[in-house]
């Protein structure tokens, strides 16, 4: 409950009653990651959906040392706000698609490019959009440091996201050449404040466990270069 009052020149109170008051907390009503579609139901009394969504990241390169090989490219994030109507006993539903992270392709004798990682959408039509990273590529070069080797299309571009729902895009263009680097903490930081761990992510401290995450370049004796898979986080204004 507010209270409204008048107060005078005098700094006087000269009225006083009850007020109305402002829009409920939100608070978070559901997770899920890919790859999976599936319908999401709304608590009932819910007026306004505030969403995190992200794509899933592209697989990393794997190739020998003499070859120029880059990480899977970032799923696209964005924060997302829908106002809608989800009467008990008929709550609001939306179907929607979370992407599953890019693993790595077969073009050669240990040597691999990554795959794409699967676009994420929510309605339909889609009101949020959240598209997957591109695979990482791997190339004969000479073996050189990062920095020297920017003539080489290597790192997978990262995703975006686009739709009438999108409040604010948080992606990074991620990639090479020219673009920051996938673990780079500018280009990470969404994901690891939203998403936060994957538990399923693999074990290694080279690998970021975290949701939408592209994948690190690798050499052929390693595995683990896949892609993180997409994630939504959907709240609800349910706290008063």
């Amino acid at each position: 409950t507010t209270a409204d009052i008048t107060v005078d020149e005098d700094g006087r109170i000269t009225s006083a009653s009850t007020g109305s008051a402002g829009s409920n907390d939100m608070v978070r009503t559901f997770l899920a990651n890919g790859p999976t579609t599936a319908t999401y139901t709304a608590q009932p009394g819910t007026t306004k959906i505030l969403a995190y969504l992200c794509g899933g990241a592209g697989g990393g390169g794997t190739g020998p040392g003499s070859y120029a090989k880059g990480p899977g490219g970032n799923g696209g994030i964005g924060i997302f706000s829908a106002t809608i109507s989800s009467p008990a006993p008929s709550p609001f539903t939306a179907p929607f698609t979370i992407g599953g992270g890019g693993g790595a392709q077969g073009t050669g004798p240990m040597v691999y490019s990554g795959q794409a990682g699967g676009d994420s959408t929510f309605a339909s039509p889609a009101t949020m959009t959240a598209t997957g990273g591109g695979g990482g590529s791997a190339v004969p070069a000479p073996n050189h440091p990062p920095t020297n080797q920017q003539g080489y299309a290597r790192g997978g571009t990262g995703g975006t996201a686009s739709g009438p729902a999108l409040l604010i895009n948080l992606s990074q263009p991620t990639g090479f050449p020219g673009n920051l680097n996938n673990r780079d903490d500018v280009a990470t930081a969404p994901f690891r404040a939203t998403f936060v761990a994957d538990p399923g992510a693999p074990s290694s401290s080279a690998e970021f466990g975290v949701y939408g995450v592209g994948g690190e370049s690798t050499s052929p004796q390693m595995n683990s270069n896949a892609g993180r898979p997409g994630a939504i986080l959907i709240l609800e204004d349910k706290l008063s």
